[in-house]
């Protein structure tokens, strides 16, 4: 804002007069591209909440931040913050496909398999930052303990992760629990094979060690993400290998916390497949042990408004002098200065075009910015009008394609469903108009339009609506993560950001 009250312009946000046309992007749509996220992370609640141990286990759509988050508790940057992370692709596979052959159970089989590795993983932490700590006899002891397993078991004090279910020795002690290795034939092949037997009475010795091991002023933290890359919620092992990590995770944060220490695993999961798993206890760690990533459009300022994110992004690219750069600043409203217009009330609508997501907010103003350094744009020191309207269609057809890729493997939502909702042709429709195109594709199946329905109400492509206060409103997947599909539904809605790449009126 000027100090004469008017919007825009480019002096309200840069001393040297630059603009906008000066700004390539606002940051990458993936964590692991994105050069602005160490200097403009935003402090999600969720991402405090792990700090103060509310819970392990984040969970969210794609794109709400949780690689990111990851990367802010790994980066190091905070040295009362010992961490590491982990993907599915760490997991020991060789070691679980030996199992087999010692018909072992799989509910045994993964949680105990995890819980020995993060355990491990935990000593790795210790044992390399133990000049970190102030120590006392107890805790002296237990490193010198945790050390003389470490290096009797593997040979060394820092195994490779392929060497922790394979020690390649005769045998080893720990108090008194004789391992010794098991004589596999596998494949045609004899191989000596490392799996401690008694693995549970082995991880509550090793869990003794390294919980009186740790410092209860430093935080240690064992981070899983994109766990959901190479696998499918179709394929049982992987879901049962999830509720494993999830149940043995439970059991050292509990541990952790009944200790009075700051240790814990982290799991970041998108909720979909969360959703998908069945456990014992799940319903116990859903209540007690989740945290939910969500985002809002505009403040209050709690920190996770996608209005705060976008400014501090703005901020950092048009090099501010120590000036915070507003929405405000940086959109032209024109002549019209009636509520629908003003630029809280559009950046709302940006975000009602999205899935309330970083990602997808920072896509659109990426667009908004290349329209703005076309020759067709009058000027290039600020947003307007125009360019939320060209940027509304080559958004939309990113929303679409990315859609497509996340329900790609979800077989109860047929490839054709996109000509059904363009052959439907308006944003709003009845059950009946859908059902009348759906059957035209088709007349049998395992699922019925109302299946269909759900499912793509489940990926947020469509609400439903429902009287709430005597107003008609859409409930909407993305925005309330508990909401649950009514089948008794008769109005339905596409979502908005659909709108252009399929064509509804």
């Amino acid at each position: 804002m000027n100090d004469d009250g008017s919007v825009g312009g480019a002096d309200s946000f840069d001393s040297e007069g630059a603009g906008l046309e000066a700004v390539d992007n606002v940051g990458g749509l993936e964590a692991e591209f994105d050069e602005l996220l160490e200097d403009c992370f935003e402090t999600h609640p969720a991402y405090l909440e792990v700090l103060d141990m509310r819970g392990f286990l984040v969970l969210g759509r794609k794109g709400t931040g949780k690689t990111a988050m990851c990367k802010q508790l790994t980066s190091g940057r905070d040295p009362e913050i010992l961490a590491k992370s982990f993907t599915l692709q760490d997991y020991p596979w060789r070691h679980d496909n030996l199992q087999d052959g010692l018909k072992i159970p799989e509910n045994m089989r993964y949680t105990s398999a995890w819980k020995y590795f993060l355990l491990l993983r935990a000593a790795e932490l210790v044992v390399e930052n133990e000049s970190c700590r102030r120590w006392d006899a107890l805790s002296s002891g237990s490193i010198k303990s945790l050390k003389e397993f470490i290096a009797d078991a593997y040979g060394s004090k820092k195994p490779k992760f392929s060497k922790l279910f394979n020690s390649g020795r005769k045998a080893w002690k720990a108090k008194g629990v004789n391992a010794g290795p098991n004589m596999l034939h596998l494949a045609g092949e004899r191989e000596e094979v490392y799996i401690p037997p008694h693995i549970q009475e082995v991880n509550r010795l090793i869990e003794g060690q390294v919980l009186s091991s740790m410092d209860p002023d430093i935080q240690y933290l064992l981070c899983f993400d994109q766990l959901d890359e190479g696998f499918s919620v179709a394929d049982p092992r992987y879901m049962a290998m999830l509720a494993g990590l999830i149940r043995a995770s439970r059991e050292l944060f509990a541990a952790s916390k009944q200790a009075g220490l700051k240790f814990s695993p982290v799991i970041f999961l998108r909720d979909d497949i969360y959703d998908s798993l069945t456990f014992d206890r799940k319903n116990q760690i859903t209540e007690n042990s989740s945290i939910r990533l969500r985002w809002n459009s505009l403040p209050p300022n709690d920190g996770n408004n996608l209005k705060e994110l976008v400014e501090r992004r703005f901020t950092s690219v048009l090099n501010a002098d120590a000036q915070d750069v507003l929405w405000e600043d940086i959109f032209d409203s024109g002549e019209l200065q009636d509520d629908e217009s003003s630029p809280s009330s559009v950046f709302n609508e940006i975000c009602e075009s999205t899935l309330m997501r970083p990602r997808d907010v920072i896509k659109f103003l990426n667009d908004m910015l290349a329209h703005l350094r076309t020759q067709d744009h009058m000027h290039g020191t600020y947003f307007d009008n125009d360019c939320l309207d060209s940027a509304r269609e080559s958004y939309s057809r990113y929303l679409l394609e990315e859609t497509k890729d996340e329900i790609a493997g979800d077989r109860s939502i047929p490839n054709q469903i996109w000509r059904v909702l363009e052959d439907v042709g308006s944003e709003q429709f009845g059950f009946d108009r859908f059902e009348e195109v759906y059957l035209g594709y088709w007349s049998s199946g395992d699922s019925g339009p109302i299946d269909v329905l759900e499912n793509l109400f489940e990926h947020s492509v469509l609400g439903f609506l429902e009287n709430i206060n005597g107003q008609l409103s859409a409930v909407w997947r993305h925005s309330e993560p508990d909401a649950k599909f009514k089948r008794s539904a008769t109005t339905f809605r596409v979502h908005r950001g659909f709108r252009e790449s399929l064509g509804l009126c």
